[in-house]
C-alpha cells in the first residue's frame, strides 16, 4: 500500500481553494489580527509598571495607618518569613502598629530602584521595587516583591520590613 506523503498537504490546498474568496481573507484578517494582540499583550506586560496600581497605593494606606486596605495588596496566602505563619488581616495590622509605635508612622516614602523579577520569579511577571521610607526624619530602604496573578492583577508576595 503505497501513500503518498503530499496527499493531505495538496487535499487541504484544494480544501481552502474551495472556500469562498471572502471568507478566506476574513479568516486571514482574523489570524493577523489575533497574533498582532498576542503580540501587543506580550509586549506591554514586560513594559507595564504596576507601582501606581500597587506599591504606590500600598504604602499610601501605610502612610494613613489604614492597614486593612494595605492588607488587600498582599497576596493571598502569604506567610510570614520568621514564623512561617499565614499573614492575616490583624496579623498585619498588629505588626504595622508594633514598627509605628518605635519609629513613627510613615512621613514619606519613594521608590528608588525598580528590577525585574522577584523573590523566586526571574520572568516580566515580577518586579522588586526598593522604596525609601522615612519615619520621624530617619530613612531606611525596603524591597518589596510585586508579581502578577494568574488573574492578571498585580499583587505584593514579599516585602523586607513595613
Amino acid at each position: 500500500m503505497n501513500i503518498d506523503p503530499n496527499q493531505s498537504q495538496d487535499s487541504r490546498k484544494i480544501a481552502w481553494k474551495k472556500l469562498p474568496r471572502w471568507l478566506r481573507i476574513l479568516l486571514g484578517v482574523l489570524l493577523l489580527l489575533s497574533a498582532l494582540a498576542s503580540g501587543y499583550t506580550s509586549i506591554t506586560s514586560s513594559f507595564y509598571d504596576p507601582a501606581p496600581d500597587t506599591v504606590l497605593p500600598y504604602y499610601d494606606a501605610i502612610k494613613h495607618q489604614d492597614y486593612a486596605t494595605a492588607f488587600k495588596y498582599l497576596a493571598p496566602g502569604l506567610k510570614d518569613v520568621t514564623s512561617g505563619a499565614f499573614i492575616t488581616e490583624p496579623t498585619f495590622a498588629q505588626q504595622a502598629e508594633d514598627i509605628d509605635r518605635p519609629k513613627g508612622k510613615v512621613s514619606s516614602y519613594t521608590i528608588t530602584n525598580v528590577a525585574a523579577g522577584g523573590r523566586n520569579d526571574s520572568s516580566s511577571n515580577a518586579k522588586t521595587y526598593t522604596i525609601a521610607v522615612t519615619r520621624n526624619g530617619t530613612s531606611y530602604d525596603v524591597n518589596v516583591y510585586v508579581q502578577r496573578q494568574l488573574s492578571g492583577a498585580w499583587q505584593i508576595i514579599g516585602f523586607d520590613t513595613i
